[in-house]
């Protein structure tokens, strides 16, 4: 059986789908989806930051975050999860 999944930008409305999911992958590293909105007003201008979902059916099962800074002398990081069910 194949799995329906596609990978798409993060949307607006995807910020409550990620924030659970990522505190079940991450439980010691709660997020919480004011939280996460909070971070992307804030976010230093300098810093390109990329976000994708995954989803499986119209659910989002999975996350990933990659930022880069000009001000860390290109410094990147990225991060990705994934639920199983």
């Amino acid at each position: 059986m194949a799995l329906n999944l596609t990978i798409r930008p993060l949307q607006d409305r995807d910020y409550k789908a990620v924030s659970e999911a990522l505190n079940a992958i991450w439980p010691d590293e709660v997020q919480t989806e004011a939280g996460m909105r909070e971070d992307d007003r804030d976010r230093d201008p300098h810093c390109k930051t990329e976000r994708f979902v995954a989803e499986v059916d119209g659910h989002v099962v999975g996350y990933t975050c990659r930022t880069m800074s000009s001000r860390s002398a290109w410094t990147s990081t990225a991060r990705f999860g994934i639920l199983r069910g």
